[in-house]
């Protein structure tokens, strides 16, 4: 079972519904995309019962889309952080998140990219588009800053290339359903930040 956290919820209200909600948009915005995703599929794919829905993401389709956008950060975040708490080397932390986007894209057989970059790509939503940039921006500085503590000039450029690589990789991995693009880019970012 999948456990996404999800955050900015009031104190006090289930989050039961919204769990399931924000789990099914995730997955469903990882495959489709926004705008192949009907707000009528979310709800019979999650199961939960249209008031529900309604008490929960009154904002509709797109209140949901950043809520799926906030998980799909906090993984992402939380992937990073636990990449270089385990290896003391830049690139064999790096490998390891890329690892962790391999193990999830081949377990979805390759229909489930990125969930920040689906969204960021296809949203045509100003508000989900703006989301999405803020999520990347945000990768960026946490992957920044653990590159800059580690000692790197230009932490800012070298976290964008990372990210470059990685979306780069997960688009190719699922376009030709291999894992090789996310092997060779985890291959290359051990090399690139060898000590």
């Amino acid at each position: 079972m999948t456990v996404v956290l999800v955050k900015g919820y009031p104190a006090g209200v289930s989050t039961d519904t919204k769990q399931r909600m924000v789990e099914t948009a995730v997955r469903l915005f990882r495959t489709q995309g926004y705008a192949a995703t009907s707000w009528r599929g979310l709800v019979a794919e999650s199961g939960t019962p249209w008031g529900s829905v309604q008490h929960h993401f009154p904002g509709g389709k797109q209140e949901l889309a950043v809520a799926a956008l906030a998980a799909g950060e906090d993984v992402a975040l939380g992937a990073i952080r636990i990449g270089f708490e385990k290896h003391a080397r830049a690139g064999d932390a790096i490998a390891w998140w890329f690892g962790k986007a391999q193990l999830l894209l081949e377990r979805s057989d390759y229909a489930e990219g990125c969930p920040i970059a689906m969204l960021s790509l296809h949203s045509g939503d100003p508000v989900v588009a703006q989301a999405s940039r803020d999520a990347l921006l945000r990768w960026r500085s946490a992957l920044a800053e653990q590159l800059d503590e580690r000692g790197y000039d230009d932490s800012s450029a070298l976290a964008l290339s990372v990210l470059t690589t990685l979306e780069g990789a997960l688009v190719l991995s699922k376009g030709l359903r291999s894992s090789e693009p996310l092997e060779v880019a985890a291959r290359d970012m051990r090399e690139r930040f060898a000590p």
